[in-house]
């Protein structure tokens, strides 16, 4: 063996390939390892074909229509429990051209944190509609109105720009008014 490489054996094509397709032939095991490595890197940094003409129309009129043609992973931590997470490239295809969200949305949340959010706000407004429906009743139900309190309180801490600082007054108000 000479510079790492085994001799070829003169016997016929089927003893080299069976020579190579052995373990320890060295030049087929190191591009073997590579080409590992490139797959993995490649799942791990998926890219996927944009189709701009699928998006809202609003996001048809932006400067990214006239130059997005893929989507890659987009990596970020979570505003809310700080966990790395990934926007893959799938999710943006389906969000961008399927639910038509604008392309300017970023993702802030993990999808833990997401659906605690999606839940509080449906909380908040069935909430709402209870007290569309018996404004007179629970303005004195301090137990409703402490519940609604807290669910407006722990939604801002997953949306950083949704306060409902009115609807929090008014509830801070007739608390204090019941005491």
């Amino acid at each position: 063996m000479k510079n790492g490489l085994q001799k070829m054996p003169n016997k016929n094509i089927k003893s080299f390939v069976s020579l190579i397709g052995t373990r320890d032939f060295p030049l087929f095991k190191s591009l073997g390892s590579q080409m590992k490595k490139q797959k993995m890197k490649r799942e791990s940094s998926d890219i996927v074909v944009a189709d701009p003409y699928k998006w809202s129309e609003s996001s048809q009129r932006s400067y990214a229509f006239e130059c997005t043609k893929e989507y890659k992973d987009i990596k970020y931590n979570c505003c809310h429990c700080r966990k790395d997470t990934i926007f893959s490239a799938r999710d943006q295809k389906y969000t961008y051209e399927v639910k038509k969200v604008p392309i300017d949305q970023n993702r802030i949340l993990c999808t833990d944190c997401w659906k605690e959010s999606l839940y509080i706000a449906n909380e908040i407004r069935e909430s709402e509609k209870k007290w569309a429906c018996s404004k007179n009743i629970l303005k004195s139900d301090n137990g409703f109105l402490l519940t609604w309190l807290e669910l407006l309180e722990k939604h801002e801490r997953y949306t950083q720009y949704k306060s409902n600082t009115a609807a929090k007054n008014m509830l801070k108000k007739l608390i204090n008014e019941n005491v």
